[in-house]
């Protein structure tokens, strides 16, 4: 600082032999300066005034270590209250690798056909793929699929009789805050029993969904989950119980009841067609055989006869015969290429991780609730503490 100073002084001793323009440059370089000392002084002081609010933070916050522990300790019982208040909850997990949906079977004619036109067939066999994908969380999250789950039966662990999976929500705990919500909407459904016993079912309520039924739907769609892969193609279905049994069991029948969809979805219009093959190849087989008797007594009845209006009419018995028989033969051939569209347009499944039942549960979290809790505890004493200050701030600030 000295030094500067001594700097400055022999700058200013020398404008009076300088001329007038080099003495304002001199002049406003020490201007310059002397800004930049006064702005390091400053933001020194600063640091120092900041250091000091710290400590005296600190030493405020000691003040009060007592209040603190006993705040936070409470918090932190408080914590573990409802950690443990919470039910455990379990998942299981089926990772499937379905056959993805492409242009595979395509002949190499027809996709060198493509590659001069500009289309690439592959290119369209992924995006139907990825398409084929996104069927799988839609299929599960749907009313008809989460009412076949209902059905599903279960055996839980500590139980020696099976129930369906929708008799067994109704057994699950819930932490003892809900009871209060529990048993009002109890009341309230009991009452609802006594006003609609004489309903009148008509067609219509096969469309219609109760309240409870709803709810029942939206709690297990909560627990049921599909992740999917579309780099790889796979396919994660998620069961959440609180009974580590249920959801393992859940989870396999699930992921078969999910198949059966997805296969029914593929080969809906392949059976259809089959079914329809199948229909005509039986009745032409009945009009082969009422054919067959015919011709078969006309000629018995008429062996020893030679007359040409009688070969005349077994020579038409005969043509039918065989018309009818070719008729056959090609709905027969017309079924087994039916039969080999189904079996081609069913998809495969590889179950790459199968249902296990879990051996810990994954939820709720006890230790991160517990350190949640005295944490804020410790916000909520510190705000306490500098509620005074915290309102002076504020009064400044307006």
């Amino acid at each position: 600082m000295q030094l500067l100073s001594l700097w400055i002084s022999e700058q200013l001793s020398g404008l009076a032999s300088t001329s007038p323009a080099r003495q304002e440059e001199l002049r406003a370089g020490s201007r310059d300066k002397l800004l930049i000392e006064n702005i390091i002084v400053m933001e020194k002081k600063e640091e120092v005034i900041k250091q000091i609010d710290l400590i005296d933070l600190i030493k405020k916050m000691g003040k009060y270590i007592k209040l603190y522990t006993i705040v936070c300790l409470a918090t932190g019982i408080l914590g573990i209250i409802v950690a443990f208040s919470i039910p455990k909850v379990y998942n299981s997990k089926v990772v499937l690798a379905p056959e993805m949906g492409n242009n595979s079977t395509v002949g190499g004619g027809l996709s060198s056909l493509a590659s001069m036109a500009g289309i690439d067939l592959n290119k369209m066999g992924d995006e139907d793929g990825a398409l084929y994908l996104q069927i799988y969380p839609s299929i599960i999250s749907s009313t008809t699929f989460i009412k076949e789950l209902e059905k599903i039966k279960v055996l839980p662990k500590d139980s020696l009789k099976e129930m369906t999976f929708k008799k067994y929500l109704k057994t699950e705990k819930s932490a003892w805050w809900n009871f209060p919500s529990v048993l009002i909407s109890k009341m309230i459904k009991d009452k609802k029993k006594e006003i609609n016993k004489n309903h009148i079912v008509s067609d219509l309520n096969k469309y219609y969904l109760s309240k409870e039924e709803w709810k029942s739907i939206e709690n297990i769609q909560d627990r049921i989950s599909c992740d999917i892969d579309k780099e790889n193609g796979l396919i994660t279905l998620t069961v959440k119980a609180q009974d580590p049994n249920v959801c393992a069991i859940i989870a396999d029948k699930g992921q078969k009841l999910l198949q059966q969809y997805i296969t029914d979805y593929r080969t809906k219009k392949a059976r259809n067609d089959l079914n329809y093959y199948i229909k005509l190849r039986s009745e032409a087989n009945k009009e082969y055989i009422k054919a067959q008797k015919e011709y078969a007594s006309f000629s018995d009845s008429n062996f020893d006869i030679n007359l040409p209006s009688l070969q005349e009419k077994r020579d038409y018995l005969e043509n039918q015969m065989q018309l009818k028989y070719n008729t056959y033969t090609q709905l027969s051939d017309r079924v087994n290429a039916a039969q080999a569209k189904v079996q081609e347009r069913t998809p495969d499944f590889v179950v790459l991780q199968p249902s296990l039942v879990p051996y810990k549960a994954d939820s709720p979290r006890k230790i991160l609730i517990i350190i949640i809790y005295g944490v804020l505890g410790f916000i909520g004493t510190t705000i306490w503490i500098f509620r005074k200050d915290i309102k002076n701030s504020f009064k400044t600030a307006m």
